[in-house]
């Protein structure tokens, strides 16, 4: 993770052309309505999309398949895993009215409105707290939603590290925050969103083969700009001997300098749910 190594930019990052004019036609649809909620919002938006490309003419250059370009492919990706989560969430909500109802049902036999509707937050902190708790295949957005340019960076000596180490914290995985998902320089599973990107051996896509130096390092996660390996006994055996740690050591188990102080399992419910939002905010802003 040295600054000091090779760094390479992006392939064909200097080689993309203006688009060329598509010749769509314009699409005269219903109004808008004014959205009630953040699925609301991205649905329209999906839905006009939609709408314009079934009523635009085909021309004979829609036969040529135009390359498309990551930042798009990762645009829609993100809009897809953003209505997911926000669609998780309020299915969640649902089954916890559910709930407030059949227990307020069983209690008096009888059933009131406003009773549900108070007794509605509390099943719906149960619920939230129930999912965390299950861990099922869920969307992670890293909780790192300060601005990584301002994280503070352990005094390492990375640049003399790395013939020894072979840059071994580039094999741990880590969240991608909204942040870096804007600035479109760190590449994410697509297959696990937004986890960061691995090459078969294990390495991050950003980390270079030969002299293991980060392809991104100005743009690097705040993961990667905080991460310290002294005490860390999946890089090291002993940090002041250079001894480091076998290369067959399993890099994917968690270890705590790569994590926040335990919380409560509601904290990062409500914490999860605060990022998400983050993401969908940055999302309909463009």
């Amino acid at each position: 993770m040295s600054e000091a190594a090779t760094h390479h930019a992006e392939p064909g990052a200097d080689e993309r052309q203006p688009e060329a004019a598509t010749g769509r036609a314009a699409v005269v649809g219903p109004p808008r309505p004014d959205p009630t909620g953040a699925a609301d919002c991205e649905l329209w938006q999906v839905a006009e999309l939609c709408r314009a490309e079934a009523a635009r003419p085909w021309l004979e250059s829609d036969m040529d398949d135009d390359p498309v370009r990551r930042e798009e492919v990762e645009r829609g990706l993100r809009l897809l895993n953003h209505l997911v989560s926000t669609m998780r969430d309020e299915l969640l909500q649902v089954g916890a009215q559910v709930v407030a109802l059949t227990r307020k049902l069983d209690e008096r036999g009888a059933i009131r409105e406003q009773s549900v509707l108070e007794a509605l937050p509390d099943r719906v902190r149960e619920a939230r707290v129930a999912d965390e708790t299950a861990a099922p295949l869920r969307i992670e957005l890293s909780d790192h939603q300060r601005d990584k340019y301002s994280v503070a960076t352990p005094p390492v000596p990375c640049a003399e590290l790395l013939p020894i180490c072979r840059a071994r914290c580039c094999t741990l995985p880590f969240r991608l925050s909204t942040q870096d998902l804007d600035g479109g320089h760190v590449r994410w599973d697509y297959g696990r969103p937004y986890w960061n990107l691995r090459r078969p051996d294990g390495y991050c896509v950003h980390n270079d083969s030969d002299g293991h130096g980060c392809g991104v390092y100005q743009e690097r996660p705040a993961p990667c700009r905080a991460f310290d390996c002294r005490g860390d006994d999946r890089i090291w055996l002993d940090f002041e001997k250079r001894i480091p740690a076998p290369i067959d050591t399993p890099a994917d188990v968690p270890h705590p300098s790569l994590e926040h102080p335990p919380m409560e399992v509601e904290n990062r419910a409500a914490l999860r749910r605060i990022v998400t939002d983050i993401e969908g905010l940055s999302l309909r802003k463009k």
